[in-house]
């Protein structure tokens, strides 16, 4: 057994689950309304409105997915008595957790391309023309945030010592990185200054909000709709390859952290 047999049998097993599908039938519904709110003018332009819409949407919707499927993938397994059975095989808890990762990731983006793939269809009936590039370009932006949120679930997952745990901190992660995290900053300035935050921000402070994963992937999409409509233009603090490497960190500590303690816990 490796890590593509979990990744595999977690991929084949997740797609079962009716709520990951019931979240992904609303993300495609997303999709049709914005492509459909903002269809008047059929060009590029219009198009890259109806991507901003719908980023505003993705933002909240593709964490819920990916930290859905993703934060029982290991304290599942071990609350449940079946991690036992799986590492009576020849495979090591590194490749549990990497297949765990893949397989829940497969998931989280093939409901994406999904969703994506209804939408490009829709673009050329809405704005008038075969917009591969810009949907693949989306879709790769946003792919990079479910593969995000999906490694903090399986790090989560690895930590936790209970199903309910591991759901605690997942909300708990959830809540605070998509809804709360400019209050949380505005608090440490708060604490170290003694007033809220105004602009312009300090540098810290928008270095700060940008180590967020959901804020570097708004950034990120903005950056790229600026080439299509310049409406879009945003001032970052972070560079583009500075956000797309703060979603890859929040990818690898998780999982990295996970393993560590899934390591050396007692099953």
């Amino acid at each position: 057994m490796s890590w593509r047999t979990v990744a595999a049998k977690d991929f084949k097993d997740s797609m079962r689950s009716k709520t990951i599908w019931i979240i992904i039938l609303i993300l495609t519904v997303g999709t049709t309304i914005s492509l459909f709110l903002f269809r008047s003018a059929e060009n590029e332009e219009s198009l890259a409105i109806a991507l901003n819409f719908l980023t505003q949407f993705t933002t909240i919707i593709v964490p819920l997915i990916a930290l859905i499927s993703s934060y029982l993938s290991i304290s599942g397994e071990v609350e449940s008595g079946s991690m036992k059975l799986l590492l009576g095989n020849p495979i090591t808890r590194g490749e549990i957790i990497l297949g765990k990762f893949l397989g829940r990731s497969l998931t989280v983006v093939s409901g994406i391309f999904s969703s994506f793939l209804i939408g490009f269809i829709l673009s050329v009936w809405f704005h008038g023309g075969f917009y591969l590039y810009e949907w693949a370009s989306f879709f790769l932006l946003t792919s990079f945030l479910a593969l995000s949120f999906t490694g903090l679930g399986v790090g989560i997952s690895s930590i936790a010592r209970s199903n309910n745990r591991s759901m605690i901190l997942a909300i708990t992660s959830y809540l605070g990185l998509v809804f709360f995290w400019n209050s949380l900053a505005n608090s440490v300035h708060y604490l170290l200054f003694g007033e809220w935050s105004s602009e312009p921000h300090p540098d810290w402070f928008n270095f700060l909000l940008e180590l967020n994963p959901a804020s570097a992937y708004d950034f990120l999409v903005s950056a790229f709709l600026e080439s299509i409509n310049p409406i879009f233009a945003s001032e970052n603090f972070l560079s583009n390859s500075s956000l797309a490497f703060v979603l890859l960190i929040w990818i690898i500590i998780p999982l990295l952290v996970g393993y560590l303690q899934f390591r050396r816990k007692d099953l």
